[in-house]
């Protein structure tokens, strides 16, 4: 097998078995295709227009990083709307990092980026539990990062939400297409064993 690394998928033809997959470094043909594109997902099925009984939300969350450890453990707090935050120290780089915001997405995946307002919020959190005189600063945070949660909802009912993955597998001529729709770090190991065993690998 072959790995390919930054490579666009121009089309993708079904012909009795197999799936043939036009890109920028040549044609691929396969059996099997296995689409997961995590958040991009909705996208990448809109572009191909691949049938998918799901679709996902979209629910961004930052980590602010700042100098210097302000606590010995990790710590979970909550806002006063009882919503929970984080703070983790990271004795190899001198740094606690401070997470995390929810914010529903309405534009393409690529475009997401931080706010002002989810820094000054996620500031504004911490600095309730802190004393005025060690209170949080936005010049003193070092770097942001933000990435999105993709949240599993049925095409029939876009109300039920879920941050269970879900494994969608599709019959298209003689070649299979399987979706995968959520999942996390935490629980790639057992969804791989699961899309494996589904396709029968």
């Amino acid at each position: 097998s072959e790995i390919h690394e930054q490579t666009t998928i121009e089309s993708i033809t079904w012909r009795g078995a197999t799936a043939v997959l036009a890109t920028s470094v040549g044609t691929i043909e396969a059996g099997i295709v296995i689409n997961a594109t995590g958040p991009w997902i909705d996208e990448v099925n809109g572009v191909f227009d691949l049938p998918a009984r799901y679709s996902i939300r979209r629910v961004s969350g930052i980590h602010l990083f700042f100098d210097g450890l302000l606590t010995p453990h990790p710590l979970f707090l909550q806002t006063a709307s009882r919503r929970i935050f984080f703070l983790i120290p990271e004795p190899e780089t001198g740094r606690t990092m401070v997470g995390t915001t929810e914010r529903e997405e309405s534009v393409p995946s690529d475009e997401v980026s931080v706010t002002e307002a989810d820094v000054d919020y996620l500031i504004g959190a911490v600095n309730e539990y802190l004393r005025p005189d060690y209170a949080l600063t936005r010049a003193g945070v070092r770097e942001t990062t933000i990435g999105i949660r993709p949240l599993v909802t049925s095409r029939e009912d876009a109300t039920d939400l879920s941050r269970e993955y879900q494994l969608d597998l599709h019959q298209l001529d003689d070649a299979k297409l399987l979706h995968v729709f959520g999942g996390k770090l935490t629980t790639y190991l057992s969804l791989s064993r699961k899309a494996a065993d589904l396709l029968g690998l």
